[in-house]
């Protein structure tokens, strides 16, 4: 009876250190699964914006001829601009000149 109540024991330890490890095994399951679900929704949210990034680099390379000759139309206003500008004051500093002269000539 000694042997068999010493048996007994020995088997409720070993339920006891079953259960324990089932419990911490199932613990270890679920911490799992929560870091699986963490990963695959930060992989959800860096697969979309890295999308996002791709649509406007997409949209940017569509967009940048027209803003190239957008650009260059611009320039070559500009410089239409600024050689009118620079006609002008030429005809001004002329006209200057010319009312110095005779300015001159009437004090003379």
């Amino acid at each position: 009876e000694f042997i068999a109540d010493e048996n007994r024991m020995k088997a409720e330890e070993f339920k006891a250190e079953a259960t324990k490890l089932c419990q911490e095994v199932n613990e270890a399951a679920a911490c799992r699964a929560q870091l699986s679900y963490r990963h695959e929704r930060d992989v959800e949210k860096r697969q979309k914006e890295v999308n996002e990034r791709l649509r406007l680099m997409g949209q940017l390379t569509s967009e940048l001829p027209g803003l190239r000759t957008r650009i260059r139309t611009e320039h070559g206003e500009l410089a239409a601009l600024q050689g009118a500008a620079e006609a002008a004051t030429q005809g001004l500093e002329a006209e200057v000149t010319a009312a110095e002269i005779r300015a001159e000539a009437k004090e003379a």
